[in-house]
């Protein structure tokens, strides 16, 4: 049997049954929360910052990601959060972070004199 991708976003809840797990950004839309709304509710200072893990542009810490997926008893997965980081990525050509090192110079980033 192959598996959809709901099948995929299942999670098992407390009395060993099942529910659709989701990301960060349909959570929201399905509270009908606007992104300020969100931020108050998971106790997040800024809604550019919760805008930012929502559309998968940022990943929260371990500790916040956690905390939002407690704060949303589960409906929020880590799973589904790392699946939103990377369809951002794909999405925009990878981050700086990826970026190649300039190593024609030993590696050094400086150029050399």
């Amino acid at each position: 049997m192959a598996f959809g991708d709901d099948d995929q976003r299942r999670a098992a809840d407390a009395e060993g049954g099942w529910l659709l797990t989701m990301n960060l950004e349909e959570y929201r839309n399905a509270q009908g929360w606007s992104y300020a709304e969100l931020a108050a509710f998971l106790d997040v200072p800024q809604a550019k910052t919760v805008r930012a893990y929502a559309i998968g542009a940022q990943s929260p810490s371990a500790e916040r990601l956690q905390a939002i997926v407690d704060r949303t008893n589960g409906a929020v997965s880590v799973l589904e959060m790392h699946n939103q980081r990377l369809a951002y990525i794909r999405q925009n050509g990878g981050t700086r972070a990826s970026a190649p090192m300039n190593c024609d110079n030993g590696g050094s980033k400086s150029a050399a004199v």
